[in-house]
This record gives C-alpha cells, structure tokens and sequence, in this order.
C-alpha cells in the first residue's frame, strides 16, 4: 500500500477526542477505531486523571469535524494490572482506554496488528496537534483590556479546537521494542505485549494517535513524546521529578495487546 492511500485509511479511523466542562477544553487528544463496532483506542491520560474519568462533555469527532453519534467511556480509569512481585509496590497501570459509541455505526477501522513489530519497522504515526496556531494572528486584532474581545477570543479559540484543527501524519521507525509479558495469575490474565520507542519528533495532542505499520494494520498508540533536556527541567520541576526518560525527538507507545486482551470478551 503506498503512503497516500495508507494516510487515506487510517484518517478514515482516526478520531478527535476532547473533554469540555462548559467553559473550557480540559483535554484533548487523538484516537482510533480497532473494530466494526467503532471502538476507539486511546491513551488513558487523554480521558482520565487520578484514577477517574474526566467531568465533561466527551465529544469525538472525525477529521472533518463531523460527529458521528455520541460515545461513552468503556474501560476502567483505574485499569492496572496486579502482578504477583514480592517489590512492587502497587499494580502496574496502563495507559490505555476504550471508549465505546453509544449506538450502532458503520464506521471504517484499522486491523490490529498480531504480534511485536520488529526494531527496524516504518511505521505511520497520526494525531491531532494543538500546539501549532491558525496561520492568521488573530490574536492582535484582538482589544483584550475589552471583557467581550476576551470572550470572543475565548470562543474563537475553543471553535478552533472544535472544527478548524486537522490530523497530521508522520513517517518514523520502531527504534527500540521492549517486550513486555504480564501473567496475573490471581485475575487469570496473561498478556504479551511491547512497548515501542519511535525516531520522530510527536506533538502535544496526538496522546492516543495510531502507530500503523505500511500494511496498515495497528501496532498500537503514542501516549508520550520526548523532550528536550531544558524541556524535561521544567517538567521535572512541576511534576516533582515525575517525567520520561525519553530522548528528544522521539515517542514512546504501548501496543494494543495491553488491553484488547483484556477486553477481548467484550469488544
């Protein structure tokens, strides 16, 4: 499959996701349908926060800004996997979910991938960025010592996250592959998986984006992009010393096996 039709069908299941409390965007990310009936795979961290599901309005919406039909969310927020290990602490999370329509569509998917890809393997990697501006500075035409410009600004800015924003595709490689085998035996799962590091610069907003290889079948998704060192300082100092030990330039995905088997009865 060539690249021009391989970016065709994947942006036929890609899907935009956004939370929005009333007055404000509060998250916003990517993800992709895995089935026929139009489940979408995303990065937990796009949905839910501490363990819960974001308050708001979920909204998803295909490139193109149409909306389809309403979805829900399907997996658990606090989704983790107890491991028999006499050191660890606490369950292994997963930063993945799945969020289920709430009525019956016929919707295009990607295939999902059986296996580990191999370092070395060309991968598609799409998503919604929202750290890149509207070519026009409307900012400057902006009076915002005037209460109604500030609010009009505010509503200009929340309808570009809604309609004007359109996926971007990148091509990058699988640069490292972890495998990762998980046998909870008390829940009577076993799950063998990867965790994958891709050689392409990743955007804020694209958590949750596929990571397609040239036959188009899913390996999984991006749920963190590196940084640089300057970058990692300031996160390091907001977050208490919580950040990613990933080389800039990169992204860091999980692949879907870490909760497609887990829900593999339900899907």
């Amino acid at each position: 499959m060539d690249q021009i039709n391989l970016c065709e069908k994947i942006k036929g299941a890609l899907r935009h996701i956004i939370i929005d409390d009333g007055e404000k965007v509060i998250s916003a990310g990517t993800g992709i349908i895995i089935n026929e009936k139009g489940y979408i795979l995303t990065a937990k961290h796009v949905v839910a926060y501490g363990g819960k599901f974001y308050q708001g309005q979920l909204i998803v919406t295909s490139p193109g800004s149409k909306k389809e039909c309403e979805y829900e969310f399907f997996s658990d927020p606090k989704l983790s996997i107890d491991i028999n290990l006499p050191d660890l602490l606490k369950p292994v999370e997963i930063d993945l979910a799945l969020l289920k329509p709430r009525e019956h569509i016929q919707t295009e998917f990607l295939e999902l991938f059986d296996g580990k890809a191999p370092v070395g393997t060309d991968v598609i990697l799409a998503g919604f960025p929202d750290d890149v501006d509207f070519p026009l500075n409307f900012v400057e035409s902006f009076n915002l010592m005037n209460p109604d410009m500030t609010d009009a600004k505010k509503v200009m800015d929340k309808r570009f996250i809604y309609y004007m924003r359109q996926p971007l595709f990148k091509k990058g490689m699988i640069g490292s592959m972890t495998p990762i085998s998980i046998d909870a035996s008390g829940q009577k799962i076993k799950i063998s998986g990867a965790s994958y590091t891709i050689d392409t610069e990743l955007t804020y907003g694209g958590s949750g984006g596929p990571i397609v290889d040239m036959d188009g079948k899913l390996l999984g998704v991006i749920v963190r992009k590196g940084f640089t060192s300057a970058k990692k300082l300031e996160i390091q100092h907001r977050t208490q010393g919580l950040v990613d030990k990933l080389p800039s330039g990169t992204g860091f995905g999980l692949s879907h096996h870490l909760i497609t088997r887990i829900y593999s009865h339900l899907v």
